[in-house]
């Protein structure tokens, strides 16, 4: 479940929102938007915890709590509210966080587009056969 959502615009700091619209190319209106590789950033709430950081902390875009993405493999196609994604590169430390080493959180490719708000279910899918 979608429990934080944030977004850093351009010029400006980390940006706390009740909800996010994302696109192909990842979070519209965040900084970050249209870099391949990282549309948008998810972290799971329980590694936060495990860290002892607030959420925010990591400049991550989404906070989950109840699914470990990070045990998944990339390429696991995954629900976001109802925005499908794929599950990306793993983000292995942040420079401010050392001790987070491994568990920054999951970078995910935005393939549909709609409104994600906290709440909101995350689920891992079934990819499709063509």
């Amino acid at each position: 479940m979608i429990r934080h959502l944030f977004f850093s615009p351009a010029g400006g700091s980390t940006t706390s929102a009740q909800s996010l619209h994302l696109a192909p190319g990842g979070v519209t209106n965040d900084k970050n938007f249209g870099k391949p590789g990282r549309e948008a950033l998810v972290c799971e709430l329980e590694l936060l915890a495990k860290h002892q950081l607030e959420p925010g902390a990591t400049k991550e875009n989404i906070v989950i709590e109840g699914l470990s993405l990070h045990s998944l493999p990339v390429g696991t196609p995954v629900k976001i509210g109802s925005v499908d994604c794929v599950l990306g590169q793993r983000l292995s430390c942040s420079g401010e966080v050392p001790s987070q080493a491994g568990e920054r959180g999951v970078f995910v490719s935005v393939v549909g587009e709609g409104d994600i708000a906290i709440g909101d279910a995350v689920s891992i899918t079934c990819a499709t056969s063509q």
